[in-house]
């Protein structure tokens, strides 16, 4: 059971090898309300050794969880347009049609669609990003890529090779050797416990070099929290924007694919602004009320 090194591609190699020592890590912008469901991203921030020290920030967004974010909007939409009447075309022309309603609705029957739009979304996007991570000992962009990682209902029932990943109450762990069963996962010659850093599978993950130093005291680049909170909004919306713009493109809804087109265009914008947050922070006004 389990993954291989040895059979993963190239790229989510190097970056296994380079977090196998890596166990501090911090999730980035705390400070989010966990009253945002409608988001799915999230970040974490590390440290490696390479070259001296690299602080990395770690940008993830769910793809399960950002195709049930689409999927309720445009289900939601499609609740406010008429059963039967007309629609424009891309050609200025109208048509008559019985109902609306799976023109606006991006159904779970459209997943394979979904990924594809997604990942055109997010090569765009590593387009912009791929200057933040020039030197990193691996490729800042994974898209679904990672090992597998098992959640069984009872680890010490079967039996494990070695490199196998498992999650057991929330925490991650490798087998560091062949398992045979009734091994318990506490037992530390068999399993250890690794970082979150292992989950990428099922995820669009962007790795930003926050800061490049020969000492671990040199940290003149970091890039300010509140820079990073507004990073992962960021990057998930331009992704989120994208997959809407094509969707209502190939629906034929000129309005709708032009306002989410010029959505994902803003975030864009706010992306190629994240050279500008690398030593100051965001200046929010202050309003009197």
């Amino acid at each position: 059971m389990g993954t291989i090194l040895d059979q993963l591609t190239d790229a989510l190699t190097d970056y296994l090898n380079s977090i196998e020592t890596v166990t501090a890590v911090a999730p980035v912008a705390a400070e989010t309300k966990q009253s945002e469901p409608e988001f799915a991203g999230e970040g974490f921030g590390f440290a490696i050794s390479y070259h001296g020290t690299q602080r990395i920030t770690a940008v993830m967004v769910d793809i399960e969880r950002l195709f049930e974010r689409i999927y309720r909007y445009t289900s939601q939409k499609s609740r406010f347009i008429a059963v039967n009447g007309e629609r424009a075309t891309g050609n200025g022309r109208t048509v008559t049609a019985t109902t609306q309603t799976d023109l606006y609705t991006f159904s779970p029957d459209e997943k394979t669609l979904y990924l594809q739009f997604l990942k055109e979304g997010a090569d765009r996007l590593w387009e912009l990003l791929m200057v933040y991570s020039k030197k990193l000992p691996f490729k800042g962009y994974l898209f679904d890529e990672g090992v597998a990682i098992s959640e069984p209902p009872a680890v010490d029932n079967v039996t494990w090779t070695a490199g196998s990943f498992v999650r057991v109450e929330g925490k991650i762990y490798k087998a560091i050797q062949d398992v045979s069963e009734n091994i318990e996962i506490s037992d530390r010659d068999y399993w250890k416990e690794v970082s979150v850093l292992y989950a990428t599978r099922g995820k669009v993950v962007y790795f930003i070099h926050t800061n490049f130093c020969e000492s671990q005291s040199n940290y003149m680049n970091e890039i300010p929290w509140n820079a990073l909170q507004d990073l992962l909004h960021t990057v998930e919306n331009a992704l989120y924007s994208f997959v809407l713009w094509r969707w209502y493109t190939m629906a034929g809804l000129g309005e709708e694919a032009a306002m989410w087109y010029g959505s994902f265009e803003v975030a864009l914008a706010s992306v190629r602004s994240i050279s500008r947050r690398r030593v100051y922070p965001i200046r929010r006004p202050i309003h009197p009320f």
